[in-house]
């Protein structure tokens, strides 16, 4: 059942690449605008930071509907130079939901805004040139009171990011969201084909290169005895031959 699930996104997502009437949209979406809402998958954006607003529209309707879940808003660190971006942020964050709504529906939006900070934007740095923050997570200071309970997370370290939206769902669980992560990252190839990355040196890839969570996350399984180094080959046999 697993593999066939995997199968079948890995399936309708190229097949909505290649516009073909088999894709999640039928073809429609293509690589921009795919969605699969029986997933909870919401639409991609070309806009950058598009999504942003989409994000708080579907937190919105969970909350007036009072549907189960979370939404977590997936969005680049140099989104945070958009308008949309902030936005999401001022609409997600009024004091009217916690304030005065009714009591029924009284509470913040079950929203997670995780900034995917991999240093880049297109091809330029979003740190001490497109933007003032230096630190992301500062950007709930501006928001809240209680800073959108934001925080910076290891995003090399699955187990740190897994710990941090455990967290965050326990703030909103309490009402009161929405909340921010602040998530490093790094981005190993250019924004697209064209991109030669001219703007960083072969040195600051390489370097992060080495700290690459597929290997040293699965160094760390090895030495826990979680798992053996046959099985992390099988795992990376099975995404060549299923990617490639």
């Amino acid at each position: 059942v697993k593999d066939l699930a995997i199968d079948f996104l890995i399936y309708g997502a190229l097949a909505e690449i290649f516009a073909r009437k088999t894709g999640f949209n039928k073809g429609l979406g293509g690589s921009m605008h795919a969605f699969f809402p029986p997933f909870g998958i919401y639409p991609n954006n070309a806009i950058v930071g598009g999504s942003g607003d989409i994000s708080v529209g579907a937190a919105l309707f969970k909350h007036i509907n009072k549907k189960p879940g979370i939404v977590i808003c997936n969005i680049g660190d140099a989104s945070a130079g958009c308008g949309p971006v902030w936005e999401a942020l001022c609409f997600a964050t009024m004091d009217q939901f916690k304030k005065l709504w009714d009591q029924s529906h009284r509470g913040g939006l079950p929203l997670i805004m995780n900034f995917v900070n991999n240093f880049y934007g297109m091809g330029a740095q979003p740190s001490g040139e497109t933007m003032g923050f230096e630190v992301l997570a500062r950007l709930g200071a501006g928001m809240t009171p209680d800073q959108m309970h934001a925080e910076r997370v290891d995003g090399f370290n699955p187990l740190a990011v897994i710990d941090a939206i455990r967290r965050k769902k326990e703030v909103i669980a309490t009402g009161d969201g929405p909340v921010l992560l602040d998530t490093i990252t790094y981005r190993f190839s250019g924004h697209s084909p064209s991109d030669a990355s001219a703007y960083r040196t072969k040195d600051e890839v390489d370097a992060w290169q080495e700290v690459d969570p597929l290997n040293t996350y699965a160094a760390k399984l090895v030495e826990a005895k979680i798992c053996s180094a046959d099985e992390i080959e099988q795992i990376r046999n099975r995404a060549v031959s299923v990617l490639g």
